[in-house]
């Protein structure tokens, strides 16, 4: 006996056959009518569902590579995340202190670059030295 999920599956040859004779019985008792043109629209429809069923069937090797590779590139960088880690001492730690050692490596990588040639005068010899840098990276007024 089949299953009740077998038993719902509407398969598309089957389908269009039906639609198929009753076009037929439609025009041999109606003729040329409102009705017939209706199922002969629904006719067309069903062929290109059938069409359309049999792309979206069939399975795509891009779309199960690309998220193979997320999934990957995802692992690498919770990989590199956990190598920022010092975990020698976590053992010994209390948990805050753990969570804090977890915290400053997420916090100083998304500040971004350390150094900004225009954020301290000590680096510079002189201050037109570091007004000419400061105004390299300034954006140019139109």
């Amino acid at each position: 006996m089949s299953s009740v999920r077998e038993r719902l599956i509407l398969r598309p040859g089957p389908v269009v056959e039906t639609i198929e004779r009753l076009v037929a019985r439609i025009f041999e008792r109606f003729g040329d009518c409102g009705l017939y043109r209706l199922c002969a629209e629904l006719h067309a429809i069903a062929k290109a569902d059938t069409r359309r069923a049999v792309s979206i069937g069939r399975s795509y090797i891009w779309l199960r590579v690309l998220v193979f590779a997320t999934i990957a590139a995802g692992i690498a960088v919770l990989g590199w995340m956990l190598s920022l880690i010092d975990f020698t001492s976590a053992a010994s730690d209390s948990v805050s202190s753990t969570a804090q050692g977890i915290e400053q490596p997420i916090s100083q990588s998304s500040q971004g670059p350390r150094y900004s040639p225009c954020s301290s005068w000590k680096n510079a010899s002189s201050a037109a030295v570091l007004w000419r840098r400061c105004m390299s990276f300034a954006p140019s007024s139109m």
